[in-house]
């Protein structure tokens, strides 16, 4: 089964132009808890089947597998039976992401996420490194505060998208979780404002940068089951930099402390349709045309100064032949002679 994996693996560039978004996650959890394996698709695609694999794992079985609306537990390795769902059962909105519950350091890996719709073959959505350290090593608690607040799991994704498109910014709070303030922002702007910003149960405008305004919107208004994922549309060259998530929730009993959490998303934004060098062949007509435009009109003022010069030296010709005439005596009268 695993040298079918790869021949699918082979095959996805092929299929490349299915799906314009992909992304890289890295995340940190702590052995004992449920980690999110994020796979977005297309808003609205038709999706018939989806694989998660880790293409490290040495026998046979998928992390997960579903298709023509059912998932099926006896694909998958023994290691995962039972312990992954979907997020989202009904992939509302091209969600393909899943569950993987109760973590062990054995699950420390590479994870993919193929997803196919209508027919096609399975294509690769995401890739997601997942860190598990031992119970007790001080690695798995580099994502506390010094003053033991815990920010949970940090999230990194690598995002590519084309201009004119819409993107999803993913970021996931704990399933439950009452989200109390909600902040996205890019760190490498220069001039104040949010991506986007929530509190009190509301999104604030006038709070965004002025870039943002009318582009930002919650991928799930009512942010259920933590889906704190905002969708940033018409994206455009400017677009590319880092975006950062942070929240701060409870549990909606509020026995829970207040935990800030933090997701980074690097995102990355190309023509998509080569723009610039329609822009640019534009400019170098332009420039032709000015450049034929200067040749003319340098030669007719080449020609007139010409002209100018002939006839001024026809002029003067003319005017000493007349001078002489003048000066010339006059014709002598048919039949006088000449005084002696």
């Amino acid at each position: 089964m695993m040298a079918r994996l790869a021949g699918k693996r082979v095959m996805v560039s092929s299929w490349f132009w299915i799906f314009s978004l992909i992304s890289a996650f890295k995340v940190k959890v702590k052995t004992g808890e449920d980690v999110l394996l994020q796979c977005q698709a297309p808003r609205g695609a038709a999706i018939e089947l989806i694989e998660w694999i880790r293409p490290d794992l040495k026998s046979d079985g998928y992390v997960f597998f579903y298709r023509d609306d059912h998932s099926y537990e006896n694909y998958q390795h023994p290691s995962f039976q039972g312990r992954v769902e979907l997020k989202n059962p009904q992939l509302q909105d091209g969600d393909a992401s899943v569950i993987l519950k109760n973590v062990t350091i054995n699950d420390t890996g590479t994870f993919e996420c193929f997803v196919g719709n209508q027919g096609s073959e399975p294509q690769l959505i995401s890739t997601i490194t997942v860190t598990v350290p031992p119970p007790g090593d001080a690695a798995g608690h580099k994502n506390e505060e010094p003053d033991g607040n815990n920010r949970g799991h940090v999230g990194l994704a690598v995002v590519k998208v084309k201009t004119g498109e819409d993107v999803l910014l993913q970021c996931q709070a704990p399933r439950g979780a009452a989200i109390e303030l909600l902040e996205w922002i890019r760190p490498d702007l220069k001039s104040d404002g949010y991506v986007f910003f929530y509190r009190n149960d509301r999104a604030y405008k006038n709070y965004q940068h002025l870039s943002f305004h009318g582009r930002v919107e919650l991928r799930v208004p009512q942010m259920k089951d933590g889906d704190v994922s905002v969708i940033l549309s018409n994206v455009i060259i400017n677009d590319t930099g880092t975006y950062e998530c942070r929240y701060i929730s409870s549990n909606t009993g509020g026995t829970e402390p207040v935990t800030p959490q933090l997701t980074t998303i690097t995102l990355t934004v190309t023509d998509s349709g080569g723009g610039g060098d329609k822009d640019e062949g534009k400019t170098d007509e332009v420039t032709k045309g000015r450049e034929e435009e200067d040749v003319n009109v340098g030669l007719v003022a080449a020609l007139s100064v010409g002209t100018l010069l002939l006839g001024l030296v026809v002029f003067v010709i003319i005017a000493q032949h007349l001078k002489q005439a003048a000066y010339q005596l006059p014709p002598e009268k048919l039949g006088e002679q000449p005084p002696v």
